[in-house]
């Protein structure tokens, strides 16, 4: 016989949610410290917003089991710390007053920040709207989500608002004393409230002494400069006699209204630390042809839940910015003859194909190697004709020199060359000495061997399913020792291979000796995009404008974000309200926010480690072939280059290593797998050439991966969870992205390489960050938007 069902309560083991909802949003356990100190500074700016005249002062007391934060800010009635501050993903600081007040949080979650790594909390408040004061006391072993667990005691009225934040930790982990001020330091010392911490004061420096001019040698100031649609900002331009940028961006206006905020950029810095109301939140790379660093400071900006990045609108607003401040900083610089020291200058020219800027830049001259500006060479070819020469052959240089007639020689370095042969041929009279390599003989197709039959209809292949490029395919001998010669034009592309050469008449020995099918045809794919790619990248179809928005629009795809944001926020906070009235079991709880946040992490153990060269041995042994063929005269090694394509290899394990016996690729001896949500997002982006730049600090490595177009990069951050180098670093790197059918491995420069790879029973654990980054995201050249 069936009883009546006797129902009883799914008890809540609120510290195991403690655990996975605070420790997976914040990725240390200061970040209880930096919780507390922004609610602090947040008051203080409520109260200042009320009542200007009134003097802040923030105070903090560390000591290892113990943090103690006391302001003198707006402080909270009984009512707001029962509706907000004890309830997670409730704020009372998203109201018209509190934004005119510059808050800086708006999320809600500072409470369970605390209970991260908290033992114990006290929060005494004395409120300056109604003078109530208050204390609360919460032990974390005895919280519950459906009992009285939060001692609230109303205490008489001191007549001295603010808010003193008390937390206990516990002995097992002791918080390091030196390491909590550094920490909180850096996101205060800009603040321009005093900050106390153990009596020192860590706070009110100028944004000016974190990012400082460089000497000038050219300055200028213009007021109300237009940063696209909506942004305009007075601007300050030093440039120094080494060529290096200084930008300082000042009086902003947003769609109208003055906004209180700075932006100040320095060259070769590569990372912006970016401020709301003068406090930090996150370091952020952006695509920048300058490679421009600094600080910016604006209310527009969001932080994420977490505070460890920006939210999507906001990291797109500041690259604008910084886009918009390139084509200024090019305008200007392109003025002077400074232009000729800044190899940011040139790059953003040929990216943006503005190569009339170009005519200070410096080229050499012969006889006498003499040093004479393009614009100087349009000139006097206006009179006659000068000859030019692309090559290095002393011999050419010397027959074609004098001093009636002089020679001028092309620059052989990247991005220099470029802007010295654009300029040449759009702007100068000038005759090209053709020094260069000939096709001597075309051999017979009948004659071919079966290997050179095979070689050739691999490489049509491949230009034409991987870059939609058709080309001719022949064989013959050519002059000059070189093994491939391209005429782009024709159409389609001829291209002669040399089957004499060392190189192709070793991968043609390869096969005629039973090299598999499979293994060859990678072999031929690591030819031409090593070999012939560099050669005809203006001709693939996505290096273009078109093309280029056409494959972003395949890509985009709905607008994601690979870390917590408003939504994600919102998702948490509506598991834990189902939860609460029932909706969902405990279990399911735990399920779905694990769910949001394990998407966005990487771990990597021991057993997820292995050798490159069991998985990708032919990519290894082709690299050393091809050795000779790259070092004889390919492109420059940072130039735009497609990935190494296996799409019939898996592989389970997300770290590759090459030991140091063995021969690195491209200088690299470890690669990382992206995460899979990356990957089967925006996993097309790597099947197209790019260019690769890493940069690293702290505990944070960014990589940008700008598709050869210039039109867009893709963004690609690791925050881990211990230093990676004592000092910043970073640079462009050669591109070395790896894809296979389940994987896309990127690769880890040796500096920071060790950080990586997980001792035999460690694992390492990286929070990721993916984005697409518009360089031209407001208005470009042609004064059209890019389409959507």
């Amino acid at each position: 016989m069936t009883g009546t069902p006797n129902r009883i309560p799914f008890h809540v083991e609120i510290n195991r949610i403690i655990d996975l909802l605070a420790k997976q949003i914040y990725q240390t356990p200061l970040a209880l410290l930096r919780e507390n100190c922004q609610n602090a500074y947040d008051a203080v700016l409520l109260r200042r917003h009320l009542l200007p005249s009134f003097q802040p002062a923030i105070t903090i007391a560390v000591t290892p089991t113990q943090v103690e934060v006391t302001d003198n800010g707006i402080g909270m009635t009984k009512q707001e710390l029962e509706k907000h501050y004890w309830r997670a993903g409730s704020s009372g600081k998203s109201s018209p007053e509190a934004r005119a007040a510059g808050v800086v949080g708006t999320f809600g979650i500072g409470a369970m920040a605390n209970f991260g790594v908290a033992s114990k909390l006290t929060v005494i408040t004395e409120s300056a709207t109604d003078g109530q004061r208050t204390r609360c006391n919460a032990v974390r072993e005895t919280l519950s989500a459906t009992e009285g667990c939060i001692d609230v005691i109303e205490e008489s009225p001191t007549g001295k608002p603010g808010t003193t934040v008390i937390a206990e930790i516990s002995p097992d982990t002791p918080v390091n004393v030196e390491e909590a001020k550094i920490y909180i330091a850096e996101f205060v010392k800009h603040v321009d409230v005093p900050v106390m911490v153990n009596d020192e004061l860590i706070s009110q420096q100028s944004f000016e002494a974190t990012v400082p001019k460089p000497p000038a040698a050219w300055e200028e100031s213009e007021a109300a400069v237009g940063l696209g649609p909506d942004l305009e900002a007075d601007i300050e331009l030093v440039i120094a006699k080494t060529g290096e940028v200084w930008v300082g961006l000042r009086n902003l206006r947003h769609a109208g209204l003055t906004i209180d905020g700075v932006v100040l950029l320095r060259q070769g810095r590569y990372e912006i630390q970016t401020f709301r109301s003068r406090f930090a939140l996150a370091k952020q790379a952006v695509s920048s042809s300058y490679k421009f660093g600094g600080v910016a400071n604006l209310p527009l900006f969001e932080p994420t839940a977490g505070r460890e990045a920006l939210t999507t609108p906001s990291v797109q607003l500041l690259q604008a910015i910084v886009t918009e401040c390139e084509r200024y900083v090019s305008t200007r610089i392109a003025a002077t003859e400074l232009s000729n020291s800044n190899t940011g200058f040139m790059d953003w020219a040929v990216k943006h194909e503005r190569f009339d800027l170009c005519s200070n830049l410096m080229i050499r001259m012969e006889p006498d190697n003499q040093s004479t500006s393009l614009k100087e060479i349009s000139e006097r070819s206006r009179a006659s004709e000068i000859n030019y020469f692309e090559g290095s052959d002393q011999t050419i240089i010397d027959q074609y020199a004098t001093e009636e007639r002089p020679l001028i020689v092309v620059s052989t370095r990247q991005p220099r060359r470029k802007c010295e042969l654009a300029y040449l041929s759009s702007y100068c009279r000038t005759k090209r000495i053709v020094d260069a390599p000939k096709v001597l003989e075309i051999k017979d197709e009948r004659d071919w061997t079966i290997e050179e039959s095979a070689f050739s209809l691999r490489t049509f292949s491949i230009l034409e399913s991987d870059y939609f490029v058709k080309a001719r395919v022949d064989f013959g001998r050519i002059s000059h020792g070189i093994t491939l010669q391209i005429d782009t034009s024709k159409s389609p592309v001829q291209i002669v291979l040399d089957s004499s050469g060392p190189t192709l008449e070793m991968m043609l020995r390869l096969y005629r000796e039973g090299e598999d099918s499979a293994s060859f045809t990678g072999m031929v794919k690591d030819f031409v995009r090593s070999i012939i790619f560099p050669k005809i990248a203006n001709l693939v179809p996505s290096s273009t404008r078109q093309g280029a928005e056409a494959f972003l629009r395949a890509i985009r795809g709905p607008r994601e974000v690979f870390e917590y944001e408003r939504s994600d926020l919102g998702s948490l906070s509506e598991i834990w309200e189902d939860y609460l009235k029932g909706k969902i079991t405990m279990t399911e709880a735990a399920r779905e926010s694990t769910a949001v946040v394990g998407t966005t992490v990487q771990v990597v153990d021991h057993s997820t480690v292995t050798s490159a060269s069991t998985v990708i041995p032919d990519v290894l042994e082709n690299e050393r072939i091809l050795a000779q063929e790259q070092a004889s005269g390919s492109s420059e090694e940072l130039e735009a280059l497609p990935a190494i394509v296996r799409l019939q290899t898996e592989s389970p394990v997300k770290l590759l290593t090459i030991g140091d016996d063995e021969t690195p690729l491209k200088g690299y001896r470890a690669f990382i797998a992206i995460i899979d949500r990356v990957r089967e997002r925006r996993g097309d982006f790597y099947l197209q050439p790019h260019r690769t730049e890493v940069v690293w600090g702290g505990q944070k490595v960014l990589y940008i991966f700008q598709h050869h177009s210039g039109q867009f990069a893709l963004y690609y951050e690791l925050q881990g969870t211990e230093l990676l180098t004592d000092a910043p670093g970073g640079h462009g790197f050669p591109t070395c992205t790896i894809v296979l059918r389940n994987q896309i491995y990127i690769p880890i420069p040796d500096e920071i390489r060790e950080k990586f790879i997980p001792a035999k029973r460690g694992r390492k654990r990286f929070e990721v960050r993916c984005d697409l980054l518009f360089p031209d995201f407001s208005v470009s050249r042609r004064g059209a938007r890019p389409e959507d």
